[in-house]
């Protein structure tokens, strides 16, 4: 799962020049911004992976990925890192939500809240990709 997640980071990264633009005036903080980012992520790989449940979310598949792109150019520019130095980053923090809704009493249910708590980041960090609510 973790190599997936390193290969698909690695991908959307890759598109920085293409993808990244101005940023909003009111973003989230960035650490807020990563999580969701990876939330995101999340839900995504469970759609892709057609996971029972996965359909409960809004399609992801756009949206994650223009949300992952200008979350990456964001951190690299507010950390003055390279691709390879985030990386690590990104994948530590990967780890560590995947590990939280593993040990969570109802893993489907932790995904669904962290998703709600961060649907609304879409409005200041990609309004115009932002998947509508079901």
């Amino acid at each position: 799962m973790i190599k997936t997640a390193a290969v698909l980071f690695a991908a959307a990264l890759g598109t920085l020049s293409f993808g990244a633009s101005a940023a909003a005036p009111r973003l989230p903080a960035l650490d807020a911004q990563v999580h969701c980012a990876l939330v995101f992520g999340q839900v995504t790989r469970e759609q892709s992976q057609k996971l029972p449940g996965a359909n409960r979310f809004p399609a992801m598949a756009g949206p994650a990925r223009e949300f992952f792109v200008r979350t990456g150019a964001r951190t690299l520019d507010e950390k003055a890192a390279t691709i390879e130095t985030i990386e690590g980053y990104y994948l530590i923090r990967l780890t560590a939500l995947q590990e939280s809704l593993a040990k969570a009493p109802d893993p489907a249910a932790a995904l669904d809240r962290e998703f709600a708590q961060c649907l609304p980041q879409f409005q200041s960090v990609a309004p115009e990709v932002a998947p509508a609510s079901r």
